[in-house]
């Protein structure tokens, strides 16, 4: 097992067997999973009962319906950071999964409000981004991981993630399948399934290209509010996927260009979904569509075109119901490829690849 931490570019490598990554990770970003706790679980949740009985179902769901790895991971990061398996569990499965009834989320909550693109570049093929959009406080939590857990038999693969979770809230594996993400409505009266925000690390370790994807988000419920998937492959394939609980809706399938909010389009889901309980949330959507339905002539058909659209304002979001686009990351499957700029519209992209790291 080996890990290696890069603090300027904010990278963990790593490799080895799920609890041993754990560990590592945990211990690496100990500090900064101690802030993020603090930041955005009360410690009220500790003794809520409501909370409690979530996490049980959540949990479960996870062993389940194949996540046994993860919840090894879990207990290393929580043997590695010195912190209560209890509070590793409620960051990755409860926060940034949906609220639970009865229990007030706090202010600061994380409350993700996406834009993403998927586009066919002539010259590098298919490629996707997104703009990760929350509020400003939580611009500070983003790192790129790059890990090979080959070891537990699964692809390696190269994410952006949150300290002390396995979230991926976007990323790509060594064959070629790249996935970003939005927020989605969610649904009344589902039933258990595996975490929204754990979802997609399960869709890169069982795919290989879009098609095998979407068979993966048909066959696996998720809980909580539901993700719009921009998906796209090596090969070339493009999707945009809705999913929320066991409904899933295919949109968008080979398009040359495409584009995606908070928002679910599909006929078959809108008489399933409820909306985002999230203040400004629709004011951003409408403003970002109206922004990329006028977009014209200046529609991006590249990768360059791909970046400047998502850091053009009101696509980059910039206060709108408090909401701030606080990270941009594009993926080039054929490349294996990942470009991340953090907040600011003039900062710099850096490159990060299965295996190098480069300004």
């Amino acid at each position: 097992m080996t890990t290696s931490v890069d603090p300027s570019a904010r990278c963990i490598d790593q490799s080895g067997r799920a609890f041993d990554r754990g560990v590592a990770h945990g211990h690496a970003l100990s500090g900064e999973i101690h802030d993020l706790l603090d930041a955005i679980c009360p410690a009220s949740w500790r003794d809520d009962p409501a909370i409690a009985l979530r996490l049980e179902r959540e949990v479960g769901a996870l062993e389940r319906l194949g996540g046994g790895h993860q919840l090894a991971e879990m207990v290393g990061i929580a043997v590695g950071s010195g912190i209560p398996f209890e509070d590793i569990a409620r960051l990755n499965l409860i926060v940034g999964s949906d609220g639970v009834p009865g229990v007030q989320s706090p202010d600061g909550m994380y409350r993700p409000a996406c834009s993403a693109i998927v586009l066919d570049d002539p010259d590098l093929g298919a490629v996707c981004g997104k703009n990760g959009d929350a509020e400003r406080l939580h611009e500070r939590w983003y790192w790129v991981q790059r890990a090979d857990p080959r070891s537990d038999g699964l692809p390696r693969y190269l994410n952006v993630i949150w300290p002390g979770t396995l979230w991926t809230d976007s990323g790509i594996n060594e064959h070629g399948l790249a996935l970003v993400q939005t927020a989605g409505p969610g649904m009344l009266d589902q039933g258990p399934g595996l975490a929204g925000c754990v979802l997609p690390r399960i869709v890169l370790e069982r795919a290989a290209s879009v098609a095998a994807a979407i068979e993966v988000l048909k066959e696996v419920p998720a809980s909580g509010y539901g993700l719009v998937y921009v998906l796209a492959d090596a090969g070339g394939d493009r999707a945009i996927v809705e999913k929320v609980h066991d409904r899933t809706a295919v949109r968008s399938r080979r398009e040359p260009y495409a584009w995606a909010v908070n928002r679910f389009t599909a006929d078959e889901l809108q008489n399933v979904i409820v909306d985002i309980p999230l203040l400004g949330i629709d004011e951003s959507n409408r403003n970002r569509c109206t922004a990329f339905n006028g977009l014209g002539a200046n529609t991006p058909a590249t990768r360059d075109g791909l970046t400047r659209t998502l850091r053009t304002p009101p696509i980059h979001q910039e206060g709108i119901g408090d909401m701030f686009s606080v990270h941009t990351a594009v993926y080039t499957p054929r490349e294996k490829s990942l470009l991340v700029a953090r907040a600011c519209r003039e900062a710099p992209f850096r490159r990060y690849e299965l295996g190098i790291t480069s300004p």
